[in-house]
């Protein structure tokens, strides 16, 4: 249905917002080697027509569906089904789609030409007035998807992994006071014996989502069949001679099926 499409839809834009913003939005935590180089245009061009064939299918959904309508026709008797409904309401949402390609465009052209005469700096994507953050504290993948997942969280499989923080001893009031005016590393060396039990050992939080019907149909049967053919595991055994073998008797058996015996 109709419903059913939009709702894969939505999901689909929410997985590739997601990926997007996590690989081209946030900031390397490990220093890799500069080794990356781009691709050849040979392998671009596979991606390209990819890319165009989904961005047709979203701009005309109409023409395609008619189109997949007429292919389906030859192997399903679809004579009782009116297509016209489906095709108005195809033809509504590509116009919808061509009217937000449009405010869009507009937007850009009128960002571009009030910041042409301007300067424009590159800065970090998000910090809520924060100087003093690092690459351990970033918008994660699972915070962008949170909302959504709250959502359908009944029917899924989420699990929350939690080490908490160790307890920690508050400054010692009977601590002498540190001058200011005394050698700078020997303040930094006190501060830093001052704060640290201030500061609590480092905890970590995981969380993992899984589908119910993965996890509790589809990989338990998957698993039976895996057992049992694990029966059979003894046939592969990497014996040249013992290949050859099965063979011969595949071609007697052959051979003694044609004859009728």
């Amino acid at each position: 249905t109709i419903s059913g499409l939009a709702f894969i839809g939505a999901m689909a834009m929410l997985c590739f917002t997601k990926a997007f913003g996590v690989v081209f939005l946030g900031s390397p935590r490990t220093d890799y080697p500069d080794t990356f180089f781009d691709v050849g245009l040979a392998i671009k061009i596979p991606m390209i027509i990819k890319c165009l064939m989904i961005a047709g299918i979203g701009l005309f959904p109409a023409q395609v569906f008619s189109v997949i309508a007429r292919i389906s026709s030859q192997f399903v008797d679809i004579k009782d089904y009116s297509l016209e409904p489906t095709l108005q309401i195809l033809g509504n949402l590509s116009k919808g789609f061509f009217i937000f390609l449009m405010i869009a465009l507009s937007l850009w052209l009128l960002r571009r030409f009030m910041l042409n005469k301007r300067n424009v700096y590159r800065y970090k994507t998000w910090d809520c007035g924060y100087q003093a953050g690092n690459v351990r504290m970033q918008y994660t993948a699972s915070s962008y998807a949170a909302p959504f997942i709250n959502i359908i969280k009944p029917v899924l499989d989420y699990k929350e992994y939690i080490e908490h923080p160790a307890r920690y001893s508050a400054l010692s009031h009977t601590e002498p006071f540190v001058s200011r005016v005394q050698p700078a590393s020997d303040y930094r060396q006190s501060l830093k014996k001052r704060v640290a039990d201030v500061f609590p050992i480092s905890g970590s939080f995981e969380s993992h989502t899984e589908d119910r019907i993965e996890t509790k149909i589809i990989a338990p049967v998957i698993t039976l069949i895996i057992r049992f053919l694990n029966l059979f595991s003894w046939i592969q055994s990497g014996n040249i001679q013992q290949y050859i073998l099965y063979g011969l008797i595949f071609l007697v058996a052959i051979t003694l099926w044609i004859m009728g015996v």
